[in-house]
């Protein structure tokens, strides 16, 4: 059994109150259900603070394609239509094998 199942009559004895740590104000000596202090929050960092594009230590990888757009627009303009190319290809081969295998579909309409 586990170390947890003192409830089921195996392994341990239930914490001590004097072991146990409160979750709310993390201070020992009694359990969260007792416990009477407004919790404490620890102040963190705000998310708004956070790194920008200037503070991250290598940001090359970031910046190379606002340089290729403006002078290669070749550079981004072809793997997009060759995506759109192959995308387009899959919706039609899908709607051919739709119609040409679903024996309920009407060949009239």
């Amino acid at each position: 059994m586990a170390a947890f199942s003192w409830r089921k009559g195996g392994g341990s004895d239930p914490p001590k109150k004097a072991e146990a740590t409160c979750q709310r104000c993390l201070q020992k000596g009694h359990f969260t259900y007792e416990c009477k202090k407004d919790p404490e929050y620890l102040p963190r960092k705000k998310r708004k603070t956070g790194l920008t594009i200037d503070e991250v230590p290598d940001t090359r990888c970031l910046r190379l394609p606002e340089i290729y757009i403006g002078s290669a627009w070749w550079m981004t303009a072809f793997p997009g239509l060759a995506i759109t190319l192959t995308v387009l290809g899959i919706v039609f081969l899908g709607d051919w094998l739709r119609d040409a295998l679903n024996p309920r579909l009407d060949p009239a309409s």
